[in-house]
């Protein structure tokens, strides 16, 4: 058996990130009925969206959970609430989902296309964040970018698999929409 093994996020987390100049926590709670994991009034000090408010319900994944459990969590949580977060929206607030991990090395995320699918349907812009711990090898800027040469993408082998040749190359293409507004809730 072929595999490719990589190192994957630690602590990952998703969460319905809400923010904006005229963000007042209380009304953001009060329009969902979440409680949020994080506020912030838009005049505290922050290096992290400064001058705007912030609201936040996160869901970090359990061990052995993944990425994938963590964002089933979420989009359960949030999904009979798309009226509202669509109102916040309309209102001029910056609403997303985020997922966010430590990220050591190369290391990779994986999510399922059931997950993607059920995100989608939340129809909500994704970003994605990482916290890296800095290089011990090297001081490089570089260091983070995948070999020049592709090594990074070579499958480590069994010795005990049997080998066939490769099968001829085929043309690769992915693309992603999000319906628009309004939807009904996803189940």
């Amino acid at each position: 058996m072929m595999t490719i093994s990589a190192p994957s996020w630690d602590s990952p987390a998703a969460a319905l990130l809400i923010s904006g100049k005229d963000l007042a926590p209380q009304d953001v709670t009060r329009t969902l009925g979440i409680t949020p994991s994080l506020t912030r009034e838009p005049t505290a000090a922050s290096r992290f969206r400064p001058g705007e408010g912030v609201w936040v319900v996160q869901v970090t994944a359990r061990p052995g959970q993944g990425l994938d459990g963590a964002l089933d969590e979420l989009v359960g949580l949030v999904s009979g609430r798309l009226r509202g977060i669509q109102s916040l929206r309309e209102s001029g607030l910056t609403v997303r989902i985020d997922l966010s991990g430590q990220v050591d090395g190369r290391a990779r995320v994986p999510v399922s296309p059931h997950s993607l699918s059920r995100l989608a349907a939340l129809a909500l812009p994704l970003s994605f964040t990482t916290r890296a711990v800095p290089s011990e090898r090297s001081e490089e800027a570089w260091d983070w970018l995948p070999e020049a040469d592709g090594s990074h993408r070579t499958p480590e082998s069994d010795p005990d698999e049997e080998t066939h040749p490769p099968a001829a190359a085929s043309s690769t293409s992915a693309s992603a929409s999000c319906p628009s507004w309004p939807r009904t809730a996803p189940n």
